[in-house]
């Protein structure tokens, strides 16, 4: 299926910089804006062009809740590399079914953790990784990196 390239409202996107200017001056730095409208639309343009695949979003690219809570909005699955992010998506009411633990270098602890919170799928990059998660997270999925 052919696809129209991504296009930028000039306009929109100059509005939005001219916004992004007046309520910077006004900031201490370093700020950090995030237009989630981009945010949006990059993610409705990959779920498009990859209509099969499942989209994890790496929790440690941006934590910020209003990035979450819109990808959760939009049905993503969420890829995590620590306790307190698993933590932040679980009390956001995101379902562990749809989370992923990507982090490869773990504790048999927290592969214990996971499992018990409901987390299924898991990364591993080593084999004495995966005899933990054999023994911690027996019926788990894995992918190998």
């Amino acid at each position: 299926m052919y696809k129209e390239p991504y296009h930028f409202n000039v306009n929109r996107y100059y509005s939005n910089f001219q916004a992004v200017k007046d309520f910077a001056s006004g900031q201490q730095t370093p700020v950090l804006l995030i237009d989630t409208q981009i945010i949006k639309d990059k993610y409705l343009d990959l779920i498009q062009s990859f209509p099969l695949a499942h989209i994890y979003y790496a929790v440690k690219a941006n934590p910020m809740y209003e990035v979450l809570c819109l990808l959760n909005s939009l049905g993503s699955n969420f890829d995590v590399a620590s306790r307190y992010e698993l933590d932040q998506l679980l009390a956001m009411g995101v379902q562990p079914e749809r989370i992923s633990y990507g982090n490869t270098i773990k504790k048999r602890s927290d592969v214990s953790y996971f499992y018990e919170k409901g987390v299924r799928l898991f990364a591993t990059d080593s084999e004495n990784d995966l005899k933990n998660l054999a023994s911690c997270a027996p019926d788990a999925k894995i992918f190998f990196r």
